[in-house]
């Protein structure tokens, strides 16, 4: 059966091939569907223009049977510290149906 293990949101950047290693370290019964992310360039402006499109792309989830997101790699998400992470994450929770 497809996905009985978990079903997971991928969001990659354009730029990578994120997907690829995912698939190919996954346990059995691991499935993933992906969404594409155009990633800004590492700035302060960048930063605020990441978490944007974070937020849309973890909204474009919203009805697919999937357990959980995963954005990966997102380099541009450490810019504004250490914290601003976690900021990227929360909005991409409040975006998704899937966490309420």
């Amino acid at each position: 059966m497809y996905g009985w293990r978990a079903r997971v949101g991928l969001i990659a950047d354009t730029r990578d091939c994120v997907e690829r290693s995912f698939h190919a370290w996954a346990p059995n019964g691991v499935s993933y569907t992906t969404s594409r992310l155009v990633t800004p360039e590492a700035s302060e402006e960048g930063a605020a223009l990441l978490a944007d499109r974070l937020e849309a792309e973890a909204a474009k989830f919203n009805g697919y049977p999937i357990d959980f997101l995963v954005a990966a790699p997102l380099m541009g998400s450490f810019v504004k510290g250490l914290d601003w992470d976690q900021a990227c994450v929360e909005r991409m929770e409040k975006a998704s149906v899937l966490f309420g």
